[in-house]
C-alpha cells in the first residue's frame, strides 16, 4: 500500500475532528440542519487552518444519504465516493493552475446538469485570489444566480485580491489560527494513536513553530518521527527545523547585555558548527526579543502558558534587567539586517558586525547600564526639587563622570544670596553680558544648528523678527531658484512663531510631522541658513517645532518684559528674583 502523508491521512472526515473552528462547524451545522443552505461560501484564512478540508466536510454532509447528528456518516455510497474522488458531483479546482476564463466557461456550462448521485452539486474552488480578471468576471454571473442545485465554496488566504463584486455574493467565514493549545492535544491524540513515544517540550517546539497551521504542525510531525525511527524526542526536532535552542538564544542575550562579546560571537560560532544556519539564528533571536519586550511590558503570549515555568521565570527576569529601549532598538536593527542578509553572500558577517556593535555600546557594570525612564525621571526630580531650595551638589561634576548610576549622596551647598537682588538690576546686568556683534556665519557655531555652547547661550538676535517674517516669500523663492525646490515645499508649511538666541522658531501643524523630522537635520539646516544669509545678510539659526509644544522658556521674556514695565517702580524695586 502506498505511504499516505499524515496530514491527509488524518483529515478531519466529521465536523468534530475540525481544530479550533468552533463557531464556523456550529454555522454550518445548523444551516444544514435548516436547510437554508447558501448558494456561495468564502472562506479565508491563513494557510493550514482548516479551509479546504471544512470544505470537503461539507460537501459530504448536504449530500450524505444517512446524515448523522448533521455529520456525514462516511459509509454511504455517496460519501465514500466523495472520499475517494469518484463521484463527479464534488468537483476541487486549484484556481492557481486553472485560472483563465475558458475554465470558468467549463463551470457555467456544467452547472446547467443535476447532480448524478448526491442532492447538490460542489464546486470547491481552491486559491481562488489567484483567477485572472476575465475569469472572475466569467464567473460572476453564475455566482450571482446559480440554479438551485450548485453550491461554491471559494478558498483563499489572500482575500483581499478578490474583486468586491465577488464578496459581497458570498458568505464569509474566517478561519482563525489555530492555538498552540489546541495543535499539541491534537499532535498527541495521533501519537497516541500511533503508538509513538515523545517528549512533551518536542510537541511544544513543533506547536510554536507551525505558528497556527496544524497541516504543517503534522509535516513536522511526520519528519521528526522518522529522524529517530519513530521516536519524537526534543533535539530530533530540533535538528529536523534546524532552530536554535531557546537556552542559546538565552545565552546570547545575555552575552550582549553584558558586552562579553567573545561569548556572543562563541555562541554564533558553536550553531554554525551544529548546522544551524545564520538567517535562521537571526530570526530565532529576533522573536526571542520579542518575547523578552512582551515579558517587559507584562503581556501574556500564548507561547509563555506552554513554555517550562522554570525557563519562564528566567526570561521574565532576564527581561526585568533590560530596558525598553535596548530590547526594541535592537529588535528594529536586526529587522533590518534579516532583510539585508537576503542579498548578502556572506550573511554571517552582518551578524557578526551587530553583536560588535551592540557589545562596544554598553556602559560599565553598575553605572548607567539598564537606566528606566521612571527612574532618570526621578532623579531630575530630585536635582530640580535642589536647585528650587538654592542648593546645588559640590560634587555634582564629579558624579557626571563616574556614571549615573553612582549611589553616593553628593555633598550640597547653599546658592540663596544673602542681598536680594531686584528684577530691574538683574535686567540690567544681563543687558551689559550682551555681546555687541553677531556672529559671522563662516564660524560654525552650535545656536546655528538648533543648540547652544556656553559662549553663546546668552546671545540675543540681531536682527528684527517682523523684517524677517516680510522677507520669507523672497527666502522660499531663493530656495526654489537656487534647485531646492523640496526644503522650499517642506517650508512653505511652516509658520514663525517666535525668535530667540539667534535661532528663527517655525512650527507645525498636526498631521505635519514628517515635515518638521525632514527639516530637523542638520544639513537641511545649512542649506536653508545660507540662503537666508544671502537674502537678508543675517546670521539666523532655525528651531523647529510642532504647534502645541511649549516653546523654550525664554521665549517668554518679552511676555515678562512687558508686564514689568506696566508695573509701578515701586513693585519692580523690591520684587523678588
Amino acid at each position: 500500500m502506498a505511504h499516505k502523508a499524515l496530514y491527509r491521512k488524518w483529515r478531519p472526515e466529521r465536523f468534530e475532528d475540525l481544530i479550533g473552528q468552533d463557531p464556523i462547524v456550529t454555522t454550518l451545522k445548523n444551516q444544514i440542519q435548516s436547510g437554508q443552505i447558501a448558494h456561495a461560501y468564502l472562506f479565508t484564512g491563513t494557510r493550514g487552518t482548516g479551509k479546504t478540508s471544512t470544505a470537503k466536510v461539507f460537501a459530504k454532509a448536504v449530500n450524505c444519504e444517512k446524515p448523522e447528528d448533521n455529520n456525514p456518516c462516511n459509509r454511504c455510497e455517496t460519501c465514500i465516493g466523495i472520499t475517494e474522488e469518484r463521484i463527479m458531483d464534488v468537483m476541487e479546482i486549484d484556481a492557481a493552475s486553472n485560472n483563465g476564463v475558458e475554465n470558468i466557461r467549463e463551470i457555467r456550462e456544467n452547472v446547467k446538469y443535476h447532480p448524478s448521485k448526491g442532492t447538490y452539486k460542489v464546486y470547491i474552488i481552491d486559491e481562488v485570489h489567484m483567477l485572472s480578471q476575465g475569469a472572475f468576471n466569467a464567473l460572476l454571473k453564475t455566482l450571482e444566480e446559480p440554479p438551485a442545485h450548485v453550491i461554491f465554496i471559494l478558498a483563499t488566504t489572500e482575500p483581499r485580491k478578490i474583486p468586491a463584486t465577488i464578496l459581497s455574493r458570498c458568505q464569509r467565514y474566517d478561519f482563525k489560527p489555530v492555538t498552540i493549545e489546541n495543535i499539541q492535544k491534537r499532535l498527541i491524540f495521533i501519537l497516541k494513536s500511533m503508538e509513538i513515544e515523545f517528549e512533551e517540550e518536542a510537541l511544544r517546539i513543533i506547536s510554536v513553530s507551525a505558528e497556527g497551521a496544524l497541516r504543517d504542525a503534522l509535516s513536522i510531525l511526520e519528519q521528526s518521527v522518522y529522524w529517530e525511527d519513530k521516536r519524537l524526542s526534543t533535539q530530533g526536532v530540533i535538528d529536523t527545523l534546524g532552530i536554535v535552542p531557546e537556552e542559546q538564544l538565552f545565552l546570547t542575550v545575555e552575552a550582549l547585555r553584558k558586552g562579553e562579546l567573545e561569548q556572543a560571537l562563541e555562541i554564533l560560532e558553536t550553531g554554525g558548527k551544529q548546522g544551524k544556519d545564520v538567517s535562521h539564528f537571526t530570526k530565532d533571536l529576533i522573536l526571542y526579543l520579542r518575547k523578552l519586550l512582551m515579558a517587559k511590558v507584562g503581556v501574556e503570549l500564548e507561547q509563555f502558558s506552554t513554555m517550562p515555568k522554570d525557563f519562564l521565570q528566567r526570561l521574565k527576569a532576564q527581561s526585568q534587567k533590560l530596558s525598553g529601549n535596548w530590547i526594541t532598538k535592537n529588535l528594529e536593527a536586526l529587522s533590518e539586517l534579516e532583510g539585508k542578509m537576503k542579498w548578502m553572500g556572506q550573511p554571517r558577517i552582518l551578524l557578526e558586525v551587530f553583536m560588535v556593535q551592540v557589545c562596544s555600546a554598553q556602559a560599565p557594570q553598575g553605572k548607567a547600564e539598564g537606566l528606566e525612564i521612571k527612574e532618570l525621571a526621578m532623579r531630575v526630580q530630585k536635582l530640580e526639587g535642589m536647585l528650587s531650595g538654592g542648593r546645588i551638589p559640590k560634587n555634582y561634576e564629579r558624579d557626571t563622570k563616574e556614571g549615573i548610576g553612582d549611589s553616593k549622596e553628593p555633598v550640597l551647598e547653599n546658592t540663596r544670596p544673602d542681598k536680594v537682588t531686584s528684577f530691574k538690576n538683574r535686567t540690567e546686568e544681563t543687558e551689559k553680558a550682551k555681546p555687541m556683534n553677531p556672529e559671522p556665519l563662516n564660524k560654525t557655531s552650535e545656536h546655528n544648528t538648533g543648540g547652544s555652547t556656553p559662549g553663546t547661550e546668552k546671545e540675543e538676535p540681531s536682527w528684527d523678527q517682523e523684517k524677517i517674517q516680510q522677507q520669507w516669500p523672497d527666502i522660499l523663492q531663493a530656495l526654489k531658484k537656487e534647485k531646492k525646490a523640496q526644503l522650499e515645499a517642506l517650508l512653505k508649511e511652516a509658520e514663525i512663531l517666535g525668535a530667540y538666541k539667534g535661532e528663527l522658531i517655525l512650527g507645525f501643524g498636526k498631521g505635519f510631522g514628517f515635515h518638521r523630522e525632514a527639516l530637523d537635520k542638520k544639513e537641511k539646516k545649512t542649506q536653508i541658513m545660507e540662503v537666508i544669509h544671502r537674502v537678508t545678510g543675517k546670521n539666523i539659526g532655525l528651531k523647529f517645532i510642532m504647534k502645541g509644544e511649549e516653546l523654550p522658556r525664554e521665549t517668554k521674556g518679552d511676555a515678562e518684559k512687558k508686564l514689568t514695565e506696566s508695573l509701578p517702580k515701586s513693585l519692580i524695586e523690591f520684587r523678588d528674583d
